[in-house]
């Protein structure tokens, strides 16, 4: 699990003190199944708490460390920007004095919880400080990257979208895998990379398609994907860059990866090829997520089949495709028979019905036949004793 040492700890502690955001960034401990376990987390510039904000999660790769990785993929200017919350978790020695390894779910699990440590990092986070956790993503280099694949498997209740660098998704991992919904995926691995092989290292890993196409399936994306040349504007790098884009998933997710022709165990933009920068590449696609898929995705959903989305529905379970809302509180008339507008159906609005019963009343015309008659009245029968709605664009009873 060797990588490149990045820097010396001399070097690193003379980088991280040089930063003008040192002082927002500090050590934390949370205990896991009794072991106490270690990260770095960085509060962005503006920090007030009086805002949630989004979680990035970034892994260093196997015999590194959460420094280390801060020092390859220094996020720390996009999160002022965007106001964005860090944290850098660091691993154990696989064995002691030992290098440092992300455990894996499955056959050669040593027994570490670390789908738990990011659970509890999480946890921890958001008992101190805002955290927005319908947006919390992940990225990783080479055993870090592994890493990243397991928790869009096993924390797909938590981990938005995922960004891996030169490491793929383990075998066990896709037969082990149980993702509660899509994730948003986007992975950069060079062809020549000797430590993940490209192509996957049967019976260990998955190829990089391989693994892009277990989260398309999963999506229920374009089962061919768009692939874009990135401009070589780094010719003497040696190596090239094909982006993959599967599309027009379920809440908008699309799955992107990034074939680095002749590309090695790299990060691209920090060391290898110079077309792109992984970091920059990773922010750009996984700040356009949440829980519930790309953020602006359209609501597409029509519960009550009616033709009109339910964003945009003022019915959105009795179908109603006219939108008639003659008393303009925000309910369409099939849905509400809130006759007083006091927010319930109930005898109150009985009386009324009755008092109008046979003329043209438009307000408890529900039906819209021109007549306030039977057929009303079964709609308000549904209803009674219920809020008017819902509605999908907000009434006065929301």
């Amino acid at each position: 699990m060797n990588n490149k040492n990045l820097l010396s700890p001399v070097l690193l502690l003379l980088f991280l003190a040089g930063s003008p955001a040192f002082a927002q960034l500090a050590n934390r401990t949370v205990d896991v199944d009794g072991v106490t376990r270690g990260y770095l987390a960085y509060l962005p510039a503006g920090y007030d708490g009086s805002t949630a904000m989004p979680l990035m999660i970034s892994f260093h790769g196997g015999s590194s460390t959460a420094l280390d990785q801060l020092a390859l993929s220094d996020m720390r200017a996009l999160a002022d920007q965007d106001g964005v919350i860090l944290a850098y978790p660091q691993g154990l020695p696989e064995f002691p004095g030992g290098p440092t390894i992300w455990n894996s779910v499955g056959p050669f699990s040593n027994g570490v919880d670390e789908v738990g440590f990011v659970a509890a990092l999480i946890d921890d986070l958001a008992a101190e400080f805002a955290i927005d956790e319908s947006r919390v993503w992940a990225s990783g280099y080479s055993n870090g990257a592994n890493m990243a694949w397991e928790l869009a498997c096993f924390l797909s209740d938590r981990i938005a979208a995922i960004g891996p660098v030169a490491g793929s998704m383990w075998t066990w991992t896709e037969n082990l895998c149980a993702p509660l919904s899509p994730v948003g995926v986007v992975s950069i691995h060079g062809t020549l990379d000797f430590y993940n092989p490209y192509d996957g290292g049967p019976p260990f890993s998955l190829g990089l398609i391989a693994a892009s196409e277990y989260w398309v399936a999963q999506a229920g994306a374009d089962a061919t994907p768009t692939i874009v040349d990135v401009p070589n504007i780094a010719p003497g790098d040696g190596s090239t860059v094909e982006n993959y884009t599967w599309a027009n998933g379920e809440n908008c997710v699309s799955i992107e990866h990034y074939r680095v022709q002749n590309g090695g165990h790299d990060w691209p933009g920090a060391f290898g090829n110079q077309d792109i920068d992984s970091t920059q590449v990773i922010w750009n696609y996984v700040t356009q997520y949440d829980l519930d898929g790309r953020i602006d995705c359209p609501d597409t959903q029509d519960s009550d089949e009616d033709g009109i989305a339910d964003g945009e529905d003022n019915c959105t379970l009795v179908e109603n495709s006219d939108q008639r809302d003659t008393d303009l509180d925000g309910y369409g008339n099939a849905c509400d028979p809130d006759l007083t507008q006091d927010c319930a159906v109930n005898f109150l609005d009985l009386a009324e019905m009755k008092s109008v019963f046979f003329t043209a009343d438009p307000d408890a015309d529900l039906t819209g036949d021109g007549s306030v008659n039977f057929l009303d009245l079964g709609l308000m029968k549904q209803l009674f004793f219920e809020a008017p709605g819902p509605s999908g664009v907000g009434g006065v009873c929301d």
